[in-house]
C-alpha cells in the first residue's frame, strides 16, 4: 500500500453523509444536512463532500477509493416530503410491493445503478475508483470497526427499516472479518412498524419516532397490554430472523395499525408500540447469542437509536460486552463503507488491516477566530472575550441562565455532545420550560439529556457492567441523587440518556462541567442540541448567530467569544 491510503465514504440517500478515512482511521465525517440546512437530507452529499476535501486540503484525485454504503440506491425523495409519502393510497403501496417482488424490479435496479454511475461521473468521481457495498454489511462494519472489538470473536446485529432487500442481519466477526449467518428480507421490519405508527400518530416518520418512545413511559400496562398483544400478531421472531404474519409488508401496515389503534389513547399506543418492540427485539438478540455462543455484541441500524430498547439489551445477563454504533441510522453507512473499502484494499495487497476505533465524534470542522469575528460583525452583534471561558459558562449555568455553545470541532451524528449544544442547570425545571417553549419548541413530554463526566458516573447512574456510553446511545436508571439532576431525567420513569464524558475526548467541555460542579456540587449539566425545532444542529458560527437572533437565547459562546442580546 502507499504511504497514505485514502477512502471517501459516501451515503447518498436518507441522512446523506460523508466520511474521510486514512489508513484505517476516521479523520472527518459530516452530514449533508449540516451544510444545506435540510434536516435528514436525502440525496447526494455534494456540499459535505467538498467540505471534507477542503478540510484536508486535497482534491478528488487524491482519493484512492470512493466507497458507497448501498448497492441499490432508490429514487431520491425530498426528505421534507416524507410524511406525504407515507400517506400514499394503499393500492399504490400494494403495487410497489408487487413490483419489488417481480423480475421487473431487477431491471429497474440495473437502470438505477447505471444512472447513479453516470451521475457520479458528472461529479468527477471515476468509475474505476468506486466501490458499492451492501447496506447491512456497511451497518455491521461501522459498528465492528469503530468499536475496537475487531480482535475479538464478536456478534454484530443490524436492524432497520430496510436496505438492499434486507431489514435485519446477524454477522460474526473472526479476526476482523465479517461473515453473515442470518438475514431477514425487507418487509418484515419492526422499524417499519414503528415508522408507520409515527405517521399514524400524526408525526413525521423516519424523524419523530423518538417522540413516541418518550411518551411510552406515561402509559401503564393495564392500558396498553391489549394493543401490544394485537401488535404481536403483525410480526414475530423466528430463530435469528423476523417473520411477518400479514400479506402486506410491514412498510404497508397502515390499515392493520388503524384497526388495532383506532380510538385508543395516544399514550397507550406509544406504550404498546415500545413494549412490543422491546420484547420482540430482545428475544431476537437472545436467540442470536444462544445460537452463536458469542456474548460480545455490536449493534447498528436505525432501530438501535431506541435508547430504552438498548438499555434492556445492555442489562441482559447474556451480554458481556456491548458497543452500539453512535448515530447508527443510515448516516453511519458512509463510515461502514469506508472501512470495508480499506479492508478490501488491505486484503488485495496482502497488508495487515489496522482499523482504528473511534476515539470521539468531534469529526467536523472548527472555525478560527477570524471567521467567528467576521460572522459576529455581519450579524450586527457586539462581542467580548474571556480567557477563562469555561469558568464563565459554569457561572452562568449556576445562575440558572441558558448558554448556547458553538466551540471546537462539530459533532458528527444525531446527538449534541457539548460542542454544538444548549447547556443549562439540570436542577432547574424552570429552565427546561424556557428551553421548550421559547427556544426548542419541543413537545412538553420529551425529556432532556445530560452530560456526566466519567468520574461522576456512579453518583448518578446505575451501570453495574460499567458499559461506556459517551455518545448518548443508552438509557440508564438513576441513583438517589436524581433529584439534583431532575431536569435531565425522564419525569416519569426517572431514567437518563447520558453522555458519559471521557476527559480526553473533550477537555474543554470536561473542564466546564468541573467548574460547574465546584460552584453547585452537581457533576452534570443539561445538554440539548443547538438548533431550532425542525432545523439541523448548527454547524457554522453563521447558523449559531442566526439561531440566537431567532430564539429567546440570550448567551452564545463561540470558543472564547461571548455574544449576548437583551432579554
Amino acid at each position: 500500500m502507499s504511504d497514505s491510503f485514502r477512502v471517501l465514504g459516501i451515503h447518498d440517500n436518507h441522512n446523506a453523509s460523508v466520511c474521510l478515512l486514512e489508513d484505517g482511521r476516521v479523520l472527518f465525517s459530516l452530514q449533508e444536512e449540516r451544510v444545506n440546512g435540510i434536516k435528514n437530507y436525502n440525496g447526494f452529499p455534494k456540499n459535505a463532500l467538498f467540505r471534507a476535501l477542503e478540510w484536508r486540503n486535497i482534491g478528488l484525485d487524491d482519493i484512492d477509493i470512493f466507497a458507497f454504503g448501498t448497492l441499490h440506491n432508490p429514487a431520491w425523495k425530498d426528505s421534507r416530503a416524507t410524511k406525504e409519502q407515507y400517506a400514499s393510497p394503499v393500492w399504490k403501496k400494494y403495487c410497489a410491493d408487487f413490483f419489488k417482488a417481480s423480475p421487473l424490479f431487477r431491471i429497474f435496479k440495473s437502470v438505477k445503478a447505471r444512472q447513479r454511475q453516470e451521475f457520479l461521473a458528472e461529479q468527477g468521481i471515476q468509475k474505476s475508483k468506486t466501490r458499492f457495498y451492501h447496506h447491512h454489511t456497511a451497518h455491521a462494519a461501522s459498528a465492528l470497526y469503530c468499536s475496537g472489538f475487531s480482535n475479538k470473536r464478536t456478534l454484530i446485529l443490524t436492524l432497520d427499516g430496510g436496505g438492499d432487500a434486507m431489514c435485519a442481519g446477524v454477522f460474526i466477526s473472526e479476526n476482523g472479518s465479517l461473515t453473515q449467518v442470518a438475514k431477514t428480507p425487507e418487509g418484515n421490519s419492526v422499524g417499519n412498524i414503528y415508522a408507520v405508527s409515527t405517521f399514524y400518530m400524526g408525526m413525521t416518520p423516519l424523524e419523530h419516532e423518538y417522540k413516541l418512545m418518550g411518551m411510552a413511559p406515561y402509559s401503564q400496562e393495564k392500558y396498553f397490554s391489549g394493543i401490544a398483544v394485537s401488535l404481536d400478531g403483525l410480526l414475530a421472531v423466528d430463530g435469528m430472523k423476523f417473520r411477518r404474519s400479514t400479506i402486506a409488508t410491514t412498510a404497508n401496515s397502515t390499515n392493520y395499525l388503524e384497526k388495532i389503534c383506532r380510538r385508543q389513547r395516544f399514550d397507550a399506543v406509544c406504550g404498546a408500540l415500545q413494549d412490543f418492540t422491546e420484547r420482540l427485539v430482545v428475544k431476537w438478540v437472545k436467540n442470536a447469542i444462544q445460537k452463536t455462543g458469542i456474548h460480545c455484541l455490536c449493534l447498528s441500524g436505525g432501530v438501535f437509536m431506541n435508547v430504552k430498547l438498548n438499555k434492556l439489551i445492555a442489562e441482559l445477563p447474556e451480554v458481556e460486552n456491548l458497543y452500539i454504533m453512535p448515530s447508527c441510522g443510515d448516516e453511519s453507512n458512509a463510515i461502514g463503507a469506508s472501512f470495508l473499502a480499506y479492508n478490501e484494499c488491505c486484503t488485495n495487497q496482502g497488508a495487515m488491516m489496522k482499523p482504528q476505533p473511534l476515539s470521539d465524534l468531534y469529526l467536523g470542522e472548527s472555525f478560527d477566530a477570524s471567521v467567528i469575528k467576521d460572522e459576529i460583525s455581519k450579524a450586527g452583534f457586539e462581542y467580548e472575550t474571556d480567557a477563562n471561558i469555561n469558568k464563565y459558562i459554569a457561572e452562568m449555568l449556576a445562575e440558572n441562565k441558558i448558554v448556547a455553545r458553538c466551540s471546537g470541532r462539530s459533532e458528527w451524528g444525531a446527538r449534541a455532545l457539548g460542542n454544538r449544544s444548549i447547556l443549562a442547570n439540570p436542577a432547574s425545571f424552570e429552565t427546561v420550560q424556557k428551553i421548550n417553549d421559547a427556544i426548542k419548541m419541543r413537545d412538553f413530554w420529551m425529556p432532556f439529556a445530560g452530560t456526566v463526566p466519567e468520574h461522576e458516573m456512579d453518583n448518578y447512574l446505575v451501570n453495574p457492567k460499567k458499559i461506556p456510553s459517551p455518545y448518548m446511545m443508552l438509557a440508564f436508571d438513576t441513583t438517589a441523587k436524581r433529584d439534583t439532576i431532575r431536569a435531565a431525567t425522564h419525569p416519569k420513569d426517572k431514567t437518563i440518556r447520558p453522555q458519559i464524558l471521557i476527559r480526553n475526548q473533550n477537555t474543554d467541555y470536561y473542564s466546564l462541567i468541573e467548574n460547574f460542579s465546584k460552584l453547585t456540587g452537581t457533576g452534570c449539566v443539561l445538554n440539548t442540541s443547538f438548533n431550532l425545532h425542525g432545523s439541523p444542529m448548527v454547524y457554522h458560527p453563521r447558523e449559531a448567530l442566526t439561531t440566537l437572533k431567532n430564539s429567546d437565547l440570550i448567551i452564545l459562546v463561540m470558543d472564547n467569544f461571548i455574544v449576548t442580546k437583551d432579554a
